[in-house]
């Protein structure tokens, strides 16, 4: 059955310390080259990962301010539960732009989020403002629509926004 074939015979236990020793000080040799030159060489370097720190646009808010649902707000800075409640009922109608009547609009928001509708908006159909109690800092719920370009009576939801 010898085809040749080398088998490499396995080192003695002489053979096995020095191959120890020697590994030792090219450790020792390699760690103080590094400390002596600060640890220049780009390969002995671990790779850090900067995190992109966002924000959370509600930390320290000033009364007045108004924070836009759709643009500024990303899925780290939603800590409020009030917050996600709304992100988790009107993104699907905004990104799969599904129309709704200005009524079925109200209802949607004051059904499945919790606000009142605000009585003194009750003129204009693009615009909804709605009075959010008990959700510190948030006071409003802005929500803007648009008419729908093929269906008459329907309407788009083209932005939200909180205000405090």
């Amino acid at each position: 059955m010898d085809d040749g074939i080398k088998i490499p015979k396995p080192l003695t236990e002489e053979q096995r310390n020095e191959v120890r020793t020697l590994l030792k000080q090219l450790s020792a040799v390699s760690a103080s080259r590094r400390s002596k030159a600060g640890n220049t060489n780009r390969l002995s370097r671990k790779r850090i990962k900067k995190v992109k720190i966002i924000e959370n646009p509600f930390d320290g808010i000033d009364e007045g301010k108004t924070v836009n649902g759709i643009t500024e707000l990303s899925p780290d800075c939603i800590t409020l539960p009030f917050v996600q409640r709304v992100g988790i009922v009107l993104l699907p109608y905004h990104y799969d732009e599904i129309p709704l009547e200005h009524e079925e609009w109200k209802k949607l928001i004051v059904n499945y989020v919790g606000c009142f509708v605000s009585e003194a908006d009750e003129g204009t159909k693009e615009h909804i403002r709605f009075v959010v109690e008990g959700n510190a800092p948030v006071r409003y719920l802005h929500l803007y629509l648009e008419k729908h370009p093929t269906q008459t009576n329907k309407m788009l939801m083209t932005n939200y926004m909180f205000a405090t």
